[in-house]
C-alpha cells in the first residue's frame, strides 16, 4: 500500500542522492582547479556554472575555504572558530619574463599560504634547463615569514631521496625577494595519474609504497612534513613518484632557540589542508611522525576508493574540524557500495566492477587503513615503514601485523601462498596448528622453543597421516574424525611436555567449543586443568590458564553453576599473576557479569560490568572492539532488565566503532546491530528498527550468505516492529519474506518454517483476513507438533497464536479449552511470567467472548499486574483495555473508563498519541461509552478513531471488540 509518508520519503531520498551528487562534481572540479593556474582556474568556474548551478554553489564555498585555508590559522583550537573568509581574493601579481638569480620565471604553477611557484628557465647561459622556483609570499621585512622561508631551505638541504624533489638552490634576489630553487617535477597528481592508467589496487599500492619510502626518509632525518595530499604528490611520465612543498614542514628536534620556535609552531604550522590533517592538527595537540601516517592514510584510502574516508559534505575548516575530531571513517569497502554514477566510475578506473572491488577493498586492507585512521596518534602505526611494512605483507598474500592474530586467519594466508595440494580438511587442521605455535609463543621459554615446536610438528604430522588417502583406505574422513584420532592420540603422548601438551589442549577445546560440542570442549578443559594443576600446582599460573578455559567450556555449554564457580577460583589464581594476566582477568571479570545475567541476577550483572568497563577501556582503547563488545553485553543486561532508552543510546553510542570492527569480529558486530533492534522495537521506534535491522541483515548476507538464520531472527524482530507500529503492510511483506528465507535455509518441512509462518497473523487479523489467519495458523500448529527443531515452549508459542486465530473469529470455546491447558501448564512448571501474562491475556479474549465477564476481568488483571511488575507497562496497558471490555460488560462504566484512562496513560510511555495503539484506545472507549448510553458521543468518536485506522493502516475490526493483543 502507497501512503503518503512513503512517497514523501522516496522523494526526500532523491532529493539527497541529487545533492550528494552535486558535491561530489563539486569537489571534482575543485581537485582541478587547485592544480590550475589563474586562467584556467576562471575557465573551469564558468564552465560549471553552464553545467551545474547546484556544484557550481558548492564550488564556491569549497574555492572560499580554499582561501581560508592558506591565510588563516587552524592549528589552535581557538583559531579555528575564530576564522573568517577572505574579503577579497588577493591576485598574485604576474612576474613572468623577470629574473631570479639564474633563472627566469615563465609561468605560475601555483600560489599557496607560504609563497608562489613559478615554472623557471635557466637563462645564464652556463647551461639549459627548468626548475620550480619557490618565492616567499609577503614583504621582505616580515621576520616570521622570512624565518619559515629560511627554515624550509635548511629541511630540503637535509632531504636527498629519488622520490623527494630535491633543492637546486637557494638565494635572494636584488629587490631582496628570497628563493628556494627546487626540482621540477613534470608529472600529474597522483589520484589524477592512477585514475588515467586504470591503475590496479596493486599498481596504485606499490606507488603509494614510494610515497611510504620518501616519507620515511624525511623520519629518519627528523622531519615531518604535515601537509601530505594527493596535490603534493606528483607521478612522472617514468612512473615514479616525487613528493613535494615541505613548506609547512617540521623538525622533530626543533632547530634554534625558543623564541624562533615558538613563532614558527604558531605561524608557520598554522596552514594545512583539513581534509587531509590529523585530529591532533586541529586541536593544536603535538605534531608527530603519527601525524604523516595519518596523512598517507587518508591518501591511500582516496587512491584505493576514490573517495576521501570522511565523505564531501564538509566545506569549512571548522566543519572538517569538527567531522574528523567526531566522527569514524567509513570502512573502506562500504564506500564502494554507494549508489552514483560514481561508484561505477571510480571501480572502472581500478580495472574493475563495483563488485569486484568491493571484495578486493574489504579485509586486510580495510583494517591497515584503519589502523592508520585511529584518532589518537598511539593507537596508529608507530612509524611510516611500520605501514609501508603491512601494505608490502598484503601484497605478499601474507598476515598483516595490524589485526590480531587467528588461527583460521593464518591459515587462509598460507593456503593464498600454497594454494596447489591442499584440500579444505587439511586448511582446518593447519589453524589448529597456528592457533598453538600462537599459544606457545607467548608461554614458552627460548631454550626450549625448538623441543616444543617439534613436538607439535610430530603431533600435526600424524593428523595429516590420517587425512592422507594411503591411511584413509577409502574411508571419507570429516574434520570430526580427525579431531577425535589426535585427542586420542594427544591424551597418550606428551607426558614429558607439559606445557606443550596444555596448549594442543586448549586448542583441540576452543575447537571443539566453535564447533557447538560444549561436551567434548568441558572434557578437554577438565584434562588440562588436572594436568596443570598435577605437573605444576594448584596455585600455579598454568592451572588459573586451565581453570578459566575451563569454566569457558562450561559457559558455552549452559553449564552455569560450576561456570561460576570455576571463574571465581581462576580469578583468585590470577590475580597472584596479575601483571601478567591483566587481558585474561579482565575478561573473566565480563563472563562472570553474563553469568549474572543469564541466572537472573540482574543487580549482580550490572556492578559487574560497571567495574570491568574502566579496565577494559585501558586495556584495549576506546576505539577497541573489544570495549564495543564489552558495552553491548551492558546493553543488552539494560534491554532485559527493561531500560531500553538506557540501552538504545549505548548501542547507538557503539555504532561508529561497529563499522570498523576487524573482520573476525564483523558477524559479531552485526548481532549487535541486531540487537540493537531489538531494543528499538521494545520503544517503538519502528522506523529506526528497520534502518537498523536492515543494516543488520546486509551484513549477515555478506558474513552468513543470502539464506542464514541470524537474519531470519532479525526479521523477525523487524516484523514485531512494524505491527506494533500498526504498520501491518510492511509487517506482512517483512513476514514473507521471513518465511521465504526460512524455506531456503531450513525447508518448509521443519518446525523452523511452522513457527515462522505463525507469526505472519497478526497483521491478517487487523486487517480483516481473520478466516486466512485461522487457515495459516492451522497449518502451522500441525508443523509445529509433526516437524523437528522446535522446543516445547515455542511450540506453546504457536499454539497460544492458534487459539487467538479461533477467538477471532467466534470459536471462543475452543480456543478456551487450549488456553486453559498452557495456563495450567505454565503454573504448574513455573514458566517465565511474561509468558504466562501473555496466556492470560489471551484467554480474557476467550472469556469476554463467551460471556465469562468476572473470570475474563480477572485474567487480565493478573496479565497486567505481570507485565507492570517486569517493567512491561505498554504491554499492560494493552491488556488493560481487555480488562476494560470486561468491565464494562459487568455494568461498571465508570470503573471501565478509568480502566481505558490507565491504558491509555501506558501505553504513551511507548507509543505516540495519535499512533494506532491510541487509536484503538478510543474504538475501547466508545464501545464502553455507548453501553452506558452516551451513543451520539461514543458513535462520533468510534467512527472518527476506525476511519483513521483504516486510511493509516488499513486496519479492519470487527463491529464489538472483546480483546485488543
Amino acid at each position: 500500500m502507497n501512503v503518503p509518508g512513503e512517497a514523501l520519503s522516496e522523494n526526500s531520498s532523491s532529493g539527497e542522492d541529487d545533492a550528494r551528487e552535486a558535491w561530489h562534481e563539486a569537489m571534482r572540479v575543485f581537485d582541478d582547479w587547485a592544480d590550475a593556474d589563474a586562467s584556467h582556474q576562471a575557465k573551469l568556474i564558468a564552465e560549471l556554472a553552464e553545467r551545474d548551478v547546484a556544484a557550481h554553489a558548492h564550488l564556491l564555498v569549497l574555492i572560499a575555504a580554499d582561501n581560508e585555508a592558506e591565510d588563516k590559522r587552524f592549528l589552535a583550537a581557538d583559531a579555528i572558530g575564530d576564522a573568517q573568509p577572505l574579503a577579497e581574493e588577493v591576485v598574485p601579481p604576474d612576474l613572468a619574463g623577470e629574473r631570479i638569480g639564474a633563472w627566469r620565471l615563465d609561468r605560475l604553477l601555483g600560489a599557496g599560504g607560504s609563497g608562489q611557484v613559478w615554472l623557471g628557465l635557466r637563462c645564464d647561459g652556463r647551461h639549459d634547463g627548468h626548475a620550480a622556483i619557490k618565492l616567499l609570499r609577503g614583504a621582505a621585512s616580515d621576520r616570521q615569514a622570512q624565518q619559515r622561508f629560511a627554515r624550509e631551505a635548511r629541511l630540503l638541504a637535509r632531504l636527498q631521496h629519488p622520490h623527494v624533489a630535491c633543492l637546486l638552490d637557494v638565494g635572494e634576489s636584488n629587490q631582496g625577494q628570497r628563493y628556494l630553487v627546487l626540482e621540477y617535477v613534470d608529472g600529474e597528481r597522483i589520484d589524477h595519474w592512477c585514475d588515467r592508467q586504470r591503475a590496479s589496487i596493486d599498481t596504485r599500492l606499490n606507488l603509494f609504497l614510494q610515497v611510504c619510502d620518501a616519507v620515511g626518509y624525511a623520519h629518519t632525518n627528523l622531519i615531518v612534513h604535515r601537509d601530505l595530499k594527493p596535490s603534493n604528490i606528483l607521478v612522472g611520465a617514468d612512473g615514479e613518484a616525487k613528493l613535494l612543498d615541505f613548506g609547512i614542514a617540521k623538525l622533530l628536534e626543533e632547530e634554534g632557540g625558543a623564541e624562533e620556535t615558538a613563532e614558527l609552531t604558531r605561524v608557520g604550522g598554522a596552514v594545512f589542508t583539513p581534509e587531509y590533517a590529523a585530529p591532533e592538527q586541529f586541536s593544536g595537540e603535538p605534531v608527530t611522525a603519527a601525524t604523516d601516517v595519518y596523512a598517507l592514510g587518508v591518501v591511500l584510502y582516496l587512491l584505493l576508493s576514490g573517495r576521501r574516508p570522511y565523505g564531501e559534505g564538509n566545506s569549512t575548516a571548522l566543519q572538517w574540524a569538527q567531522t574528523i575530531s567526531t566522527s569514524e571513517p567509513r570502512r573502506l569497502s562500504q564506500v564502494a557500495m554507494d549508489k552514483g554514477e560514481d561508484t561505477e566510475r571510480n571501480a572502472q578506473a581500478r580495472g574493475a566492477t563495483p563488485a569486484q572491488l568491493r571484495r578486493s577493498l574489504r579485509g586486510d586492507l580495510e583494517t591497515i587503513i584503519a589502523r592508520a585512521l585511529k584518532k589518537a596518534p598511539a593507537e596508529r602505526y608507530a612509524t611510516v615503514q611500520a605501514f609501508a611494512d603491512d601494505v608490502r605483507r598484503y601484497l605478499r598474500h601474507q598476515p598483516i601485523r595490524a589485526r590480531a592474530d587467528s588461527a583460521w586467519y593464518r591459515a587462509r594466508k598460507f593456503a593464498r601462498r600454497h594454494r596447489i595440494g591442499i584440500g579444505m580438511s587439511v586448511l582446518a587442521l593447519l589453524g589448529i596448528g597456528v592457533g598453538v605455535a600462537s599459544v606457545l609463543r607467548a608461554e614458552r621459554a627460548a631454550v626450549r622453543e625448538a623441543a616444543r615446536a617439534q613436538a607439535v610438528q610430530q603431533f600435526l604430522i600424524g593428523l595429516f597421516q590420517e587425512a592422507d588417502p594411503a591411511h584413509a583406505q577409502g574411508e571419507k574422513r570429516t574434520v570430526g574424525d580427525l579431531l577425535d584420532r589426535g585427542e586420542k592420540n594427544l591424551r597418550a603422548t606428551l607426558d614429558d611436555e607439559p606445557q606443550t601438551k596444555l596448549a594442543l589442549l586448549g586448542a583441540l577445546g576452543s575447537i571443539r567449543d566453535q564447533l557447538g560440542d560444549g561436551r567434548r570442549a568441558t572434557a578437554l578443559a577438565q584434562t588440562a586443568y588436572d594436568l596443570a594443576v598435577r605437573e605444576f600446582g594448584a596455585d600455579s599460573l598454568e592451572a588459573g590458564d586451565a581453570l578459566a578455559d575451563l569454566a569457558n567450556a562450561q559457559k558455552s555449554a549452559s553449564d552455569l553453576v560450576p561456570a561460576e564457580k570455576n571463574y571465581l577460583a581462576a580469578r583468585d589464581i590470577l590475580l597472584r599473576y596479575a601483571d601478567r594476566r591483566a587481558k585474561a582477568l579482565a575478561t573473566i571479570d565480563t563472563d562472570l557479569g553474563f553469568v549474572y545475567m543469564e541466572t537472573d541476577r540482574d543487580d549482580a550483572a550490572l556492578a559487574q560490568y560497571a567495574a570491568v568497563l574502566p579496565r577494559v577501556e585501558k586495556l584495549y582503547g576506546a576505539q577497541s572492539w573489544e570495549l564495543a563488545n564489552e558495552k553491548s553485553l551492558l546493553a543488552g543486561l539494560y534491554s532485559k532488565m527493561g531500560r531500553h532508552a538506557d540501552a538504545a543510546a549505548l548501542y547507538s553510542a557503539l555504532d561508529p566503532l561497529l563499522d570498523v570492527v576487524p573482520p573476525e569480529h564483523a558477524l559479531a558486530a552485526a548481532e549487535i546491530r541486531g540487537n540493537r533492534g531489538y531494543t528499538l522495537m521494545k520503544l517503538g521506534r519502528a522506523a529506526e528498527c528497520e534502518t537498523v535491522v536492515r543494516k543488520a541483515v546486509a551484513e549477515y548476507d555478506r558474513l552468513a550468505g543470502p539464506d542464514n538464520n541470524y537474519a531470519v531472527a532479525a526479521l523477525r524482530t523487524l516484523g514485531y516492529a512494524q505491527v506494533e507500529a500498526g504498520e501491518y503492510a510492511k509487517a506482512s511483506a517483512t513476514f514473507d519474506e521471513l518465511v521465504a528465507r526460512t524455506r531456503r535455509a531450513f525447508g518448509a518441512d521443519t518446525g523452523e518454517y511452522a513457527l515462522n509462518e505463525s507469526f505472519r497473523i497478526g497483521p491478517m487479523l487487523m486487517t480483516g483476513h481473520t478466516a486466512e489467519a485461522e487457515a495459516t495458523m492451522r497449518a502451522a500448529l500441525e508443523g509445529a507438533h509433526t516437524k523437528s527443531g522446535l522446543t516445547p515452549s515455542e511450540q506453546r508459542g504457536v499454539e497460544r497464536r492458534y487459539a487467538l486465530t479461533l477467538i477471532w473469529n467466534g470459536k471462543a470455546q475452543q480456543a478456551r479449552d487450549i488456553l486453559a491447558k498452557l495456563l495450567a501448564y505454565e503454573r504448574e512448571n513455573k514458566e517465565p511470567a511474561f509468558k504466562l501474562a501473555s496466556t492470560l491475556m489471551y484467554l480474557a479474549g476467550a472469556q469476554n467472548s463467551l460471556g465469562q465477564f468476572a473470570d475474563a476481568r480477572a485474567s487480565a488483571h493478573e496479565a497486567a499486574e505481570t507485565y507492570t511488575r517486569l517493567g512491561r507497562r505498554s504491554d499492560a496497558g494493552v491488556v488493560q483495555l481487555t480488562e476494560a471490555l470486561a468491565v464494562s460488560a459487568q455494568g461498571f462504566s465508570a470503573e471501565a473508563l478509568g480502566l481505558v484512562d490507565s491504558a491509555e496513560a501506558n501505553l504513551m510511555t511507548r507509543f505516540a498519541a495519535d499512533s494506532p495503539k491510541l487509536l484503538l484506545a478510543k474504538i475501547v472507549r466508545a464501545q464502553i461509552e455507548r453501553a452506558a448510553g452516551q451513543v451520539v458521543e461514543a458513535t462520533h468518536l468510534d467512527e472518527s478513531a476506525r476511519g483513521a485506522l483504516k486510511q493509516r493502516v488499513g486496519a479492519e475490526l470487527p463491529p464489538t471488540l472483546v480483546m485488543l493483543f
